[in-house]
């Protein structure tokens, strides 16, 4: 009984910020390893579920709040096309507000660098490209697609060689289409709220300070030229993890006047909180499982011992 009256104690403290990537209804073969994906169907499943049991608010209301107990904010990474033609339709069916942090390179018609890697595991290349770069990137114990995306490898890096890799093998990238939505399609509504994810997604803390700054202030002009949009002045970390980025991210951030920071560690949120000077808050990745014991496994992770 008490360990039940602390479980919901904590509950009515807590608030999701839940981030989704894909939402394709199949995920094409190219991308099927790594995405993150939840289906329509139990997206439907999942913001039903929050609406019932939260306040949900757009992003800078929830930074904006002094105290954001049981709020929840909705929130995309890298907008993919499926977000586009089928999560937008469900939340205006609810009437939920939500944030989509784009990548401008994706936005302006590139290939995003990580479904490259998705592509080649797809197509059964990793010891490949390991044998073609000489193991330049290969770090003992890790899989190609963690490697990749370590830190300690130039994520700018990476992707160029990536790229010559793929050119090198018959043209393999160009049998995949982009999955990633133009930004000639971006839509403008009052639920749908633009932000700054950088420039190619790269993992901030493998650039230097000047590669940083151009990651993302690139993005940060592409969004002011798009004035049509809603736009939150609250940035995404890409991955989203402790060392993914580092004090010179920060600093940049506080220069162009971003007023917080999202991670994305599976955790919830209770206390505000403050990283170099900045308001963050902590995001969680839904599966395709039901929310509600997602919530509750994060919850008893939470929940004081």
């Amino acid at each position: 009984m008490k360990a039940r009256s602390i479980f919901h104690r904590t509950l009515a403290h807590e608030s999701a910020i839940p981030v989704y990537h894909a939402t394709f209804k199949k995920v094409p073969k190219s991308l099927s390893n790594g995405l993150h994906n939840v289906d329509p169907e139990r997206l439907h499943e999942h913001l039903s579920y929050l609406k019932e049991r939260y306040t949900i608010v757009c992003l800078d209301e929830y930074f904006a709040a002094r105290r954001p107990k049981r709020l929840a904010v909705i929130t995309f990474d890298d907008a993919y096309t499926s977000v586009f033609e089928n999560a937008l339709p469900i939340l205006r069916d609810l009437d939920i507000p939500c944030t989509i942090f784009v990548n401008s390179a994706t936005a302006d018609g590139a290939f995003f660098w990580r479904d490259l890697v998705r592509l080649i595991i797809t197509s059964g290349l990793e010891a490949e490209f390991d044998k073609w770069t000489k193991h330049r990137f290969r770090i003992e114990g890790q899989s190609f697609y963690r490697y990749t995306k370590d830190p300690r490898n130039n994520s700018r890096e990476v992707h160029q060689t990536l790229v010559a890799f793929l050119a090198d093998q018959s043209g393999v990238e160009s049998t995949m289409p982009s999955f990633s939505q133009p930004a000639t399609r971006f839509i403008s509504s009052p639920l749908v709220c633009y932000g700054n994810h950088t420039h190619q997604h790269y993992v901030l803390s493998s650039l230097t300070h000047e590669q940083q700054t151009a990651e993302i202030i690139t993005i940060h002009d592409f969004l002011n030229a798009h004035p049509d949009l809603n736009q939150t002045m609250v940035f995404a970390v890409p991955f989203g993890g402790m060392d993914t980025f580092n004090e010179s991210t920060f600093r940049i951030l506080s220069d162009l006047g971003y007023s917080g920071t999202v991670l994305s560690r599976q955790r919830l949120n209770r206390c505000p909180a403050h990283l170099f000077g900045l308001p963050i808050a902590e995001r969680f990745m839904p599966d395709c499982t039901p929310l509600s014991s997602q919530i509750c496994t994060l919850l008893e992770k939470s929940v004081p011992k």
